[in-house]
């Protein structure tokens, strides 16, 4: 983390910063995204990253900014535009590109900062709008199941920020009521 760009930022092998400093520079320290995307790829400890940025309220206004900066892009590490670019700007929502996991937990981290109603909000806009009941009907890639896994757990309204802990967070379900039978023959039920 770079407390001048208030981004992550890529060093090179002698410990510097990478220079010039481009967020939107896709590639290079960055697989398949850029700064943008990986600056809030602390799914351990998002309130680590907060003190970082200086606390929640600048955590919410870089988090908003996530959302509402211009969907520009440097391609210039690739050579030309990937897909996950053309996904990103097909979403139309700022630097947010949800078709690619690297950011994907991202609208969440509203909860820890105190604002779930955000989260809220923009799972529904997701759900409702990059996600289709047709053959080409999920917004990007389908690493590992990654991309379905977020729409099944939106839609029960609950997401795991951080795979492996126990906690999950509060989204906005599309149901009433969910029943999950699981493996140990326990059954879950969230109203």
């Amino acid at each position: 983390f770079d407390p001048a760009t208030n981004f992550m930022r890529g060093k090179n092998k002698n410990g510097t910063w990478q220079s010039p400093f481009v967020p939107e520079k896709w590639g290079d320290a960055f697989t398949e995204g850029c700064s943008w995307h990986y600056t809030w790829a602390v799914f351990h400890d998002p309130k680590g990253l907060m003190n970082l940025m200086g606390g929640k309220e600048n955590f919410v206004e870089k988090l908003d900014s996530l959302f509402t900066a211009p969907p520009k892009f440097d391609d210039s590490y690739y050579g030309g535009q990937i897909h996950e670019i053309t996904e990103m700007l097909i979403a139309n929502m700022g630097q947010y590109a949800h078709g690619n996991q690297p950011i994907q937990h991202g609208i969440y981290l509203y909860n820890y900062a105190g604002e779930p109603w955000k989260a809220q909000k923009l799972v529904r806009q997701v759900m409702d709008h990059l996600y289709t009941p047709a053959p080409d009907g999920l917004c990007g890639d389908e690493d590992n199941g990654q991309t379905s896994a977020w729409y099944v757990f939106s839609a029960m309204g609950i997401y795991s920020v951080c795979p492996g802990y126990t906690q999950y967070v509060l989204g906005s379900p599309l149901f009433n009521k969910i029943t999950l039978h699981l493996e140990n023959g326990n059954t879950f039920v969230v109203e």
